[in-house]
Formats: C-alpha cells, sequence, structure tokens
C-alpha cells in the first residue's frame, strides 16, 4: 500500500497533514480539523488528543469525553477526565465521571469541578460486581423520579424518597392490588403515638363498644381460597375477622365503618388481569375494557385495640 504525503487532497476534499509535533491529521476542505492521530496513538474526532499515557484512548468532541483502554479487560469511559500519571481534569469549572469495566467488575465514579491538568479526587459511587451485587457506596437514592418515589440507602437505614430527596409518612410499601406475601422481622412495626401529634381524643361513646362487642363475636377461624388452590388441604388455617361483617356490625349501630381507620377499602381496574400495560400508568374507569376491582381490608392492630376497649 502505498503511503500519502503531508498535505495530499484527495478526491473526497481531505486532506492527510501533520503538525509540528509530529502528529497526524484529518482535515476537511483543507482547514477544518476532523480527526488527530498523536504519537503515542491517541486518536481525537473533532479535538487534538490530550496528553494520555499507559494505554490508547480517544476522545470525541470535547476534551476529555473518551474511552481509554490500557490492557486486556480493563476500559474506561471518561468525562472531563483524561489519564496521564493520574486522572487530570480537561477543562476548567466542570465536575468529572468516571464508567469503568474491568475483569466483569462495573464502578461508576464521581468528582467535584475542578482546573484543568490538575489531579481529580474520584470518589466510586456505585460498583457492580461479577456476582451481580450493586453496592452504593457512601448511600445513594434509587427510584423513579417522574412518580416521584424511591428508596435511599442510608447509614444502617433503607429510608423513603421521592427519587432525589427522603420522604416522611408519604410512600407505601406495596399496594391493594401488589402485596408483599410475608413480611419477616426480628421486633414489631412501631407506630407513631405521640399525643402531640394527635387531636379529638376520646373513649369510646356507647355505640362504638357495641360494635366493639360485635365485632368480638365476629373473630372466625378461616382458609385463603388461593393458598387451597396451590396447597389443598395443606393449605393452613387462619383466624382473624372478614371485613364485610366488621363494616356490617358498625352499620347496625347507624355507623360509617369507613370513617373508622380498622376499616380499608381499595378500589383499581384492571384489563385481563394486569393492573397496567407498563406498571406505571394505571388503568383508569375510562380504559377501554377495564374491569373495576375493589378489595376489602382491616389494620388487625387497631381492630383488636378497639375490641379490648368494650371489654
Amino acid at each position: 500500500m502505498s503511503s500519502i504525503a503531508s498535505g495530499t487532497t484527495t478526491t473526497t476534499g481531505l486532506v492527510y497533514t501533520s503538525d509540528t509535533t509530529g502528529n497526524l491529521v484529518l482535515q476537511t476542505n483543507g482547514t477544518t480539523t476532523a480527526v488527530t492521530i498523536d504519537t503515542a496513538q491517541n486518536v481525537g474526532v473533532g479535538v487534538t488528543p490530550s496528553a494520555w499515557s499507559g494505554g490508547k484512548a480517544i476522545e470525541v468532541g470535547s476534551l476529555g469525553s473518551g474511552v481509554w483502554c490500557f490492557g486486556v479487560g480493563q476500559l474506561k469511559l471518561t468525562e472531563n477526565a483524561y489519564y496521564n500519571s493520574a486522572y487530570k481534569y480537561a477543562n476548567t469549572g466542570y465536575g468529572a465521571a468516571l464508567y469503568g469495566l474491568s475483569n466483569g467488575v462495573h464502578v461508576w465514579s464521581i468528582a467535584a469541578s475542578g482546573t484543568a491538568g490538575t489531579n481529580i479526587s474520584f470518589t466510586d459511587a456505585m460498583t457492580l460486581d461479577n456476582s451481580g451485587n450493586l453496592n452504593m457506596s457512601g448511600g445513594g437514592y434509587v427510584g423513579n423520579q417522574s412518580n416521584s418515589s424511591g428508596i435511599y440507602f442510608g447509614s444502617n437505614c433503607v429510608l423513603p424518597s421521592t427519587g432525589t430527596a427522603l420522604s416522611d409518612n408519604s410512600k407505601s410499601m406495596g399496594n391493594a392490588s401488589w402485596r408483599w406475601s410475608v413480611i419477616y422481622a426480628g421486633t414489631g412495626t412501631i407506630n407513631t403515638s405521640d399525643a402531640n401529634q394527635k387531636q379529638d381524643i376520646a373513649v369510646l361513646d356507647d355505640a362504638e363498644k357495641r360494635v366493639a362487642v360485635a365485632i368480638k363475636s365476629l373473630i372466625k377461624k378461616y382458609r385463603f381460597k388461593d393458598a387451597v388452590a396451590k396447597k389443598g388441604d395443606a393449605a393452613r388455617i387462619h383466624v382473624g375477622a372478614v371485613a364485610q361483617e366488621v363494616a356490617a356490625a358498625f352499620v347496625a349501630q347507624g355507623l360509617d365503618p369507613t370513617r373508622y381507620s380498622i376499616f380499608c377499602s381499595d378500589t383499581w381496574y384492571e384489563v385481563d388481569g394486569k393492573t397496567s400495560e407498563d406498571l406505571t400508568n394505571p388503568y383508569t374507569a375510562k380504559t377501554e375494557g377495564a374491569v373495576e376491582v375493589t378489595q376489602l381490608g382491616l389494620r388487625y392492630d387497631e381492630l383488636f385495640a378497639f375490641v379490648i376497649a368494650a371489654l
């Protein structure tokens, strides 16, 4: 293959030339630099590559926006960063980011803004190891910002969030149509019961006490249909109340069961047994073919407290 002399113009208008440092330069129209290959074999597309060392790099469109390979199984994607004996800022006044893939381990690192040419102190923000374990270094938010829901990995705890900020007493764990089956815990749940957060505190009236007495007689044993369908006669026996019967006990005393948090009723819409097409936009009454589904429930902690008040 014959070589192309410096300054040669091709039939497509591209010019091959070299600069004073020996870099190979590909120009368009003889004036605009399109690609530069430096003497260390690093490539810049639209830019002159930074002073990379210890491997080969390609920068595209902006200094520090590149791909750097420095050995088998060692690949980095950079933003405003390049490596020359240490990671350095390519531009002043901008933060830096680094994604690394090494022997099947993925690492995402970040750094605050700095000055071009100075060393970068990256912080590893997230690591996915080759066993599929994801680690959020120093904590962090995981969630769906458009739906304002998520979790936050804090110090020795997992907290509810909007996806970008902590959220107190506003998020549910599961919902009526997508429930957790069993919760295993070393201790029971703690419910807020501070007098400073309550009002209208009063003892149960006579009608409410009569409801409580009636509910006591409504405690029964039963088995769940889905458990019987799955396990047959091996399905276990549960003890509790039936929400419809509890509601009827309130109505019998002229009370509205929906005014009491003991009683819960949730309604949603399904199409072919699904609550949404993509798990983010639930079906509504206006959805073609949607069927209304209502499910009743009880808060047993409050139900038992209600019954005890009448003993």
